[in-house]
């Protein structure tokens, strides 16, 4: 069983998965198995608009951060889109230390983050939607 899950498909097209417990390099398998978001959506998971659910989520290491920056680029690239929703607030931590929020854009409830996986990905802005601190969120600095 993998670390990641899928959970819904929205009416509105988007693919929800999830993540719960920790989320590392060993969890995640990234040492030779199959790449976890082939598991949970299919080989053309690349092409869609995803958002991986963090609510439950306690632990996030350096090789998922890689994992998930991986991710992001691959939905780029194949005209996806790669949205985190609800971070726990130990992960929202690591998320913002290492400015994670810049890149990957983070909406603070499955509706938002739903939201910001429709937006058109060529606009270059990631997009954020009430992660405390992040750009644009209520109180984040200017």
């Amino acid at each position: 069983m993998s670390v990641i899950e899928f959970d819904e498909t929205r009416d509105d097209g988007v693919r929800v998965i999830a993540a719960v417990g920790e989320l590392s390099g060993t969890t995640l398998g990234l040492s030779g198995e199959e790449q976890p978001l082939v598991q949970a959506l299919g080989r053309k998971w690349a092409g869609q608009r995803i958002v991986l659910d963090l609510s439950e989520t306690e632990y996030i290491d350096s090789a998922a951060i890689g994992w998930l920056l991986d991710a992001r680029k691959a939905t780029v690239a194949a005209g996806g889109r790669f949205v985190l929703q609800s971070p726990a607030p130990r992960v929202l931590q690591v998320l913002q230390t290492l400015q994670v929020h810049r890149v990957l854009p983070i909406g603070d409830s499955r509706d938002a983050a739903a939201k910001l996986a429709l937006q058109d990905s060529a606009d270059g802005a990631p997009g954020t939607s009430g992660a405390p601190g992040a750009p644009g969120a209520p109180g984040a600095p200017a």
